[in-house]
């Protein structure tokens, strides 16, 4: 399972990036944003990401995180 630190993410801090989305060849990396707070984020779509740690590589501020999922 991927998580993002949304405090980390430099869109949270109105810094154009979104490098983790264009690198993830499944397009499980989406820059979301909400038009009621008027900011940015990023979301993962957990039934296209493989865990492939794409994202996690490139975070420029090491806000993608692979959390190992421990349900049985």
């Amino acid at each position: 399972m991927v998580r993002v630190d949304q405090e980390a993410c430099l869109l949270s801090r109105e810094i154009e990036c979104g490098i983790c989305a264009a690198v993830c060849k499944r397009g499980a990396v989406v820059d979301a944003f909400s038009k009621d707070s008027y900011t940015a984020s990023i979301r993962i779509d957990t039934n296209r990401c493989n865990g492939c740690g794409a994202c996690v590589n490139i975070c420029p501020p090491r806000a993608i995180t692979i959390v190992a999922d421990l349900r049985v």
